[in-house]
């Protein structure tokens, strides 16, 4: 089981912010995970539960992450994807520093860290059961992803 750390600013586990479109598809395939499917400026890995997309350049801008039986995603130590969404989001907008942010269940974007929470439902719950609202996905951004959906 590989565990994955939200590092923001950086990366997550081996994926790194910036990283060309061969080195993200090489670090993963050295984690275990080689690349799925490729669409446009996006390649799919971990049964698409991995995301990463790609700007103009051909490096990463984002990377997303969904709950996987390979892998956990840690921001941290917290196991985001066994942990009710209202406590990541809490624990998230305590380190981002950016303003007291009310719970959004349909997501967030957190500006200072570029920490993404899309849909939390009791869906997502695949590790406790469907009993608790879990974020569907995680996902960390570079400045140019923030400036992208800032224009949304």
């Amino acid at each position: 089981m590989h565990k994955f750390k939200i590092a923001p600013h950086v990366g997550i586990g081996p994926i790194l912010l910036g990283a060309s479109r061969d080195s993200v598809r090489a670090a993963l395939s050295a984690s275990g995970y080689p690349l799925e499917s490729s669409e446009d400026s996006l390649d799919y890995f971990a049964s698409s539960g991995i995301q990463i997309e790609y700007g103009p350049d051909g490096c990463a801008d984002f990377i997303g992450i969904a709950c996987g039986k390979t892998y956990r995603l840690t921001y941290y130590d917290v196991d985001v994807f066994n942990t009710p969404a209202d406590e990541i989001f809490d624990l998230i907008a305590r380190r981002d520093n950016s303003g007291d942010w009310p719970f959004d269940a349909s997501g967030f974007v957190f500006p200072n860290q570029i920490v993404t929470l899309w849909e939390a439902d009791e869906q997502y719950d695949r590790l406790g059961g469907e009993q608790r609202p879990i974020w569907a996905q995680v996902g960390l951004g570079n400045e140019r992803y923030l400036e992208a959906v800032n224009e949304i």
